[in-house]
């Protein structure tokens, strides 16, 4: 089972990129990633392109 997180974009170095969420256990609650850093710069000033500030720190 995939989750996909679309449209991010780094406020730092200005990269955007979406995130593929494999899952690997059973688990099937609600998907919870609290550690989202950017794979360029390593930033966590990460937002939605769509406006929604995902990650702000």
């Amino acid at each position: 089972m995939e989750s996909r997180i679309e449209n991010l974009y780094c406020t730092r170095c200005g990269s955007e990129f979406d995130i593929i969420v494999r899952r690997v256990t059973g688990y099937s609650g609600p998907l919870h990633i609290p550690n989202l850093y950017c794979p360029f710069c390593g930033s966590r000033r990460l937002i939605k392109k769509q406006g929604l500030f995902f990650n702000r720190r």
